[in-house]
């Protein structure tokens, strides 16, 4: 030791106390508002995940109904794969496609077969549906599917009604 004295390095104990609350505080804002980003992001999630499915349904909807030569709604026959809320068939092309629930929870599913005594190709539409009902005009020329997505928590659910209208109409008849 020299004769001029200790030189003092580091930081005395109040000074690291006052430094750790102080960082405490700002973690904690900070898991704050990373929580709070979290909750929003995952809301938004459901909300993009219901739009897009909808938005798949009412792409092959609109297309499936307008080239079907014949509609049956809440069809209960074991063609194409069974029960439906809708069925639309095409004689001249061989081919049936039914809209129907399946699973626990409910799934909207498109079930194609063509030709029409073939085992269906399903393509799940919409996972998680609270509901979903077709209703059609007379003679099926337009036909309606209603569709209820539950939401979650975080956000509200989403109802839509999708509507098409049938180009070919049956042998003999005429649009309404």
């Amino acid at each position: 030791m020299s004769g001029r004295g200790r030189a003092e390095a580091g930081f005395t104990l109040p000074e690291l106390l006052v430094s750790i609350a102080v960082m405490g505080a700002i973690f904690l804002a900070l898991t704050g508002a990373l929580i709070a980003g979290l909750r929003h992001t995952q809301g938004g999630d459901t909300s993009l995940r219901e739009s897009n499915a909808l938005e798949l349904t009412a792409h092959w909807f609109g297309a499936d109904v307008q080239g079907a030569e014949q509609a049956v709604v809440d069809d209960t026959s074991a063609a194409c794969g069974g029960p439906a809320l809708v069925k639309l068939t095409s004689p001249v092309a061989d081919r049936v496609v039914a809209y129907a629930l399946t699973g626990s929870p409910p799934a909207l599913v498109r079930r194609v077969c063509a030709p029409a005594a073939a085992a269906p190709a399903e393509t799940v539409l919409a996972p998680g549906v609270s509901s979903a009902r077709a209703t059609c005009t007379a003679r099926c020329a337009r036909i309606d599917l209603e569709v209820v997505q539950p939401g979650d928590d975080k956000t509200p659910g989403l109802t839509a009604t999708l509507r098409a209208t049938r180009r070919v109409t049956e042998p003999g008849s005429s649009l309404p």
